[in-house]
């Protein structure tokens, strides 16, 4: 069996029950209560179908404990609600109704661990912005992590993440808000589901991906 992930440039890897297992084992490294493997294996069929993943496949995949999965793996934001983001709220949900989509990021890990049985954010953060040719690749996860140590309770300020690119030398005002923004398609930050329309992006308040 074939992995191939859509929008292009992911290139196809050849899975067997071991990367399947291997992906198990990376995911049982977050903490998700007990449905780890559920939550791999729905993440491992999407990749396979190099689709967004509907309802009734988790149930399959899932049996009975399917909305106790979704519910826990879109807090980890893992899958998102197709339509939504990462500001999106697990009140929100119909079930039945909803396809689910992996974070480009939340892929590259997921990849990764089908390799190694490891979840590596790390090599995540890095693997997306080498795959987008972002000339500045290479120092993003060190960008995330400064992030992170700044960020209170998984969120912070615009304008605290804009000081971080600044202290770090990474470029002109607006090269870092092209930053921000790969960011975002990455699914690392997304603006946070209170924020007013209008703010200006200094006075945004974003919410981190919680497994990275």
């Amino acid at each position: 069996m074939l992995i191939s992930w859509k929008a292009g440039g992911v290139d196809d890897i050849r899975t067997d029950m071991k990367s399947e297992e291997n992906l198990r084992n990376a995911i049982r490294q977050i903490p998700i209560s007990d449905y780890a493997d559920d939550i791999a294996d729905i993440l491992y069929e999407s990749l396979n179908s190099n689709s967004d993943i509907p309802y009734e496949h988790i149930r399959r995949l899932a049996g009975e404990n399917a909305e106790d999965v979704i519910l826990i793996a879109s807090e980890r934001r893992l899958i998102i609600p197709e339509g939504k983001d990462l500001s999106w709220k697990s009140s929100e949900y119909l079930f039945r109704d909803e396809k689910y989509y992996i974070p480009w990021v939340v892929k590259e890990a997921a990849k990764r661990g089908c390799e190694t049985g490891s979840w590596e954010p790390e090599y995540a953060i890095h693997a997306y912005f080498k795959r987008i040719k972002e000339p500045l690749g290479e120092i993003m996860p060190e960008y995330f992590n400064e992030i992170k140590r700044n960020a209170r309770y998984g969120k912070i300020s615009g304008k605290e993440i804009k000081g971080i690119a600044s202290r770090l030398k990474m470029g002109t005002e607006d090269k870092i808000g092209v930053l921000i923004a790969e960011c975002k398609a990455a699914g690392l930050i997304n603006p946070h589901f209170s924020f007013v329309l209008g703010l200006k992006e200094k006075d945004v308040t974003y919410e981190l991906h919680p497994c990275f």
